[in-house]
């Protein structure tokens, strides 16, 4: 009787993990919009929360501040946002990379506002080539942090906004601007946008390119926002 000779069964090669991409809010869970503008066509929120953004006109650029950004013209382009809303508490942060070379005032880069009441808005704005930090209530009370750096050279600078219900503070490349108190009053917002500020219509358009927009809703302490700085820079 011959012997049979059974070849060995080979396993099968396994395939390569895929990693799972890491959210912000997993690391942070006040992080409640992150859009890294690596992604396209559309604006996909990496924070978790599924604030995904309209694109308007923007369009992607290879040379960013890190990988691919998006290229506003200062006439009607603009990323919706949706309603986010973070700011109706007055204790939240903003931080925003852009680079620009616009000139003029009121070039909104990162805002909330109302579709139904044009006063209540917050944001940061390019004004006349330096940050401005401002909010205004829906008494139409309002306050300012106006920076001293310029920021409209055509570098990447990293632009943020805290408020703590009691300050508002404005930075540059992780540096305070400048704060001053919180204005008295409710915020009621339904509009978040990129590039411009939202109303009843869209207005007040910024020329620029943006990169690495982010929204918490809670006040980053100052080395929070010198550690962000630093890991972006």
């Amino acid at each position: 009787m011959e012997t049979q000779i059974i070849p060995p069964i080979k396993s099968p090669t396994p395939k390569p993990l895929k990693m799972p991409r890491i959210y912000p809010a997993q690391l942070d869970p006040s992080c409640v919009l992150y859009y890294d503008f690596s992604e396209g066509p559309q604006l996909y929120d990496f924070s978790g929360h599924l604030n995904h953004g309209v694109i308007n006109g923007a369009t992607f650029v290879a040379k960013g501040r890190d990988g691919t950004a998006l290229k506003f013209d200062g006439l009607d382009d603009y990323v919706d946002a949706g309603d986010i809303s973070v700011a109706e508490k007055k204790i939240y942060t903003y931080v925003i990379w852009v680079s620009t070379t616009q000139v003029g005032g009121d070039k909104w880069l990162i805002s909330e506002g109302s579709t139904t009441d044009n006063i209540p808005i917050v944001g940061i704005v390019n004004q006349f080539g330096l940050i401005r930090a401002y909010m205004r209530t829906d008494s139409n009370v309002d306050a300012q942090v106006l920076g001293s750096r310029q920021i409209n050279d055509g570098k990447w600078y990293m632009l943020s906004m805290v408020v703590d219900n009691i300050k508002i503070r404005a930075y540059v490349n992780g540096k305070e601007e400048g704060n001053v108190n919180v204005p008295g009053g409710t915020l009621t917002l339904n509009t978040a946008t990129i590039s411009a500020l939202r109303r009843a219509t869209v207005s007040v358009h910024a020329q620029c390119t943006i990169d690495n927009a982010k929204m918490f809703n809670k006040a980053l302490t100052a080395n929070e926002i010198l550690r962000l700085y630093e890991a972006g820079r």
